[in-house]
């Protein structure tokens, strides 16, 4: 991947000069450090920091067409470039050998619906000099980030936020709405951000600009038909295995080497199970913990031994994690529930250090395929609120949570207070997010009053509003999903924990579960072939069963974290609390004073143990040194 920026303005015109670029290409210069590029016009000016994949000599960018009246600038990979090319362009003149030009030649040929064609991950800029258009074009699911800012009739966009902050008159403080959407929901609803009067183009949509003004249009959403793919089991199999093997094909298209990330769990041995085939030589690359409760380095082995890798690791101690929490939050932009992308970002180092500049990476499949809880949870619920009186339907709650003692509940009384909220409606949107919602907006009893009362009390009403799906469009586990895929997955798992950990450290992440022909297949599947009782990711056991270890494929699944407040307190001198001193947090004004130091009376007791606590403390500690960090007032 790599970074862009530009600055446009139809009305008015640009000054010559590329000083503004330049500073805000500069600003994200770790996404691209093998060129920077500038293209200066009087409407448009272009920068681009590249990393480079493919076409070392002759990919820098912008990239344009013969005539130059359409420039490009992009950031990504077009997985499908080679069969564009040969498919519906055996005469173009094409100029260079990189995915980039392809882009161009698709937009002459079909305009704006060029986008259809595309099979990648990718934001774009393009810019039309005929008709004095520029078209801002994010890929269907949200692995590149953009985003945009506008000043009366000036428009700002770049790969990240902080090269639009470098722009003076663009307000850097923070949007009260956008943070109680990021505290339900782990992340603002698109187009908004954390920051006032700064957008990010929404995952697969694009914007138009010209004099007159900025338009939005979707081009492709997720779309549930489930058992609209009629065959069996089998059959399904057969489909989904040719097309992963596919989807991991093309996206091994590089002019520098690929490694793979190993977690020890299903999806990424199975991205491992399609290179041994394609007969690639592996590179792995695999975290693990000081801490036993995190650590999957007994199934990294048995996969690397099965497989014969190359195989690198990186291990994660408290220290580590508590002495680059800041730089995390610099490359992340936002605050955290947990410290999870910090280990990721120590990783993708590892990754840059034996020389790889890309990897294969297996997140999507639990969003496309039902391996998450809070889908298992959902059905769970669904099932019992048809008979809500049963004591032993919610008992099934303790196949997905065996750390609750059930033995010690004498009645669903519990079981209802944390689990049973608005169990009844099940056609509302955030149905599957009602528990954890509930569980992550306690950080608001820790807000200042003056915060609080900034803050649009009904940001569910909001939610609900923002989704294109009506209430029963889907049923309980489809709608669980779409959500899934339009906040969580896209604002945090590929972008807080995915592309800025990555880049941090000039690292791409291709994602084969993403590939938008698998999930549009997994769609029509029937619902019981991802998840088959509590039996998640049914299908992709089947498939891969005899070709993986015995090990990986019946193992429980354990969700990727790291530690949060066990952590966070080793820093260097315990610098890190000085952001939850009683003086920087009336500095703030954000938190009250008094209730954070009750919480850090429980912390350093060794009490606030609990899920609970840790999100608390990680959020508010996270919170202060990202309002420090980005200079961020009310």
């Amino acid at each position: 991947m790599c970074g862009i920026a530009g600055i446009i303005n139809y009305k008015d015109g640009l000054a010559p000069s590329p000083g503004a670029i330049n500073t805000m290409v500069e600003a994200i210069r770790y996404r691209g450090p093998d060129n920077l590029s500038t293209y200066i016009s009087q409407t448009n000016h272009l920068g681009h920091a590249r990393l480079s994949i493919i076409d070392l000599k002759d990919g820098n960018q912008p990239i344009y067409n013969a005539d130059k009246s359409v420039s490009v600038i992009f950031n990504g990979e077009i997985f499908n470039f080679i069969e564009l090319k040969k498919e519906l362009f055996p005469d173009y003149p094409f100029y260079t050998s990189s995915d980039t030009e392809v882009i161009v030649a698709l937009y002459e040929k079909f305009g704006i619906n060029f986008i259809q064609y595309l099979n990648g991950q990718f934001s774009i800029a393009l810019f039309d000099n005929r008709i004095m258009k520029t078209f801002l074009i994010r890929d269907r699911v949200g692995i590149c980030p953009l985003y945009y800012s506008q000043v009366g009739q000036t428009i700002y966009f770049s790969s990240e936020v902080k090269c639009l902050l470098t722009v003076p008159e663009i307000d850097a403080s923070i949007d009260l709405a956008s943070f109680s959407e990021f505290i339900h929901l782990w992340t603002p609803l698109t187009p908004n951000t954390l920051f006032k009067n700064i957008f990010e183009v929404s995952p697969g949509c694009y914007l138009e600009i010209d004099k007159n003004g900025i338009e939005t249009a979707s081009y492709w959403d997720f779309e549930y038909h489930p058992g609209d793919l009629d065959v069996s089991l089998s059959e399904a199999v057969y489909l989904l295995d040719n097309l992963l093997e596919e989807a991991v094909k093309i996206r091994l298209r590089s002019d520098v080497a690929v490694g793979a990330y190993l977690s020890g769990g299903l999806d990424s041995t199975i991205i491992l199970s399609y290179l041994r085939k394609l007969d690639v030589d592996l590179s792995t690359f695999s975290l693990t913990f000081a801490d036993k409760q995190y650590n999957e380095a007994t199934f990294q082995s048995d996969v690397t031994d099965y497989y014969s890798t190359r195989h690198h690791s990186v291990q994660a101690d408290n220290y580590s994690i508590a002495e680059n929490f800041i730089k995390c939050i610099r490359h992340t932009e936002s605050p955290l529930f947990r410290t999870s992308p910090i280990p990721m970002m120590l990783l993708s180092g590892k990754v840059h250090e034996e020389g790889y500049k890309v990897v294969l990476t297996g997140e999507g499949s639990d969003e496309i395929f039902g391996g998450y809880d809070i889908f298992k949870e959902a059905k769970i619920r669904e099932f019992w609120a048809r008979c809500p009186n049963s004591t032993w339907r919610p008992m099934l709650l303790k196949k997905l949570y065996p750390y609750l003692d059930f033995n010690k509940i004498k009645s669903t009384d519990y079981l209802k207070q944390v689990f049973g909220h608005n169990i009844a409606q099940t056609d509302d949107l955030l149905y599957a997010y009602h528990t954890r919602a509930r569980s992550t907006s306690a950080v608001k009893g820790f807000l200042t009053s003056f915060v609080k009362a900034q803050i649009n009390q009904d940001m569910e009403t909001r939610a609900r509003e923002a989704f294109p799906i009506l209430p029963g469009q889907f049923n309980v586990l489809n709608t669980s999903q779409y959500i899934e895929s339009k906040t969580i997955m896209p604002g945090f798992i590929l972008s807080l924990q995915g592309d800025r950990m990555l880049m941090a450290n000039s690292v791409e992440g291709r994602y084969p579960f993403l590939d938008h022909r698998i999930i549009e297949f997994a769609a029509r599947l029937r619902n019981n072939h991802k998840i088959n009782g509590l039996n998640e990711k049914f299908i992709l056991k089947k498939m891969i069963k005899g070709k993986i270890p015995e090990s990986i494929l019946n193992r429980p699944k354990q969700p990727y974290r790291a530690p949060d407040i066990n952590a966070l307190m080793c820093s260097k001198s315990n610098h890190l609390l000085d952001y939850l001193s009683e003086s920087a947090i009336k500095k703030n004004e954000f938190f009250e004073s008094k209730k954070v130091n009750l919480l850090m009376k429980k912390v350093l007791s060794g009490k606030a143990q609990s899920v609970k606590d840790n999100m608390l403390f990680t959020i508010i500690l996270s919170t202060q040194v990202w309002l420090e960090e980005f200079n961020v007032y009310q």
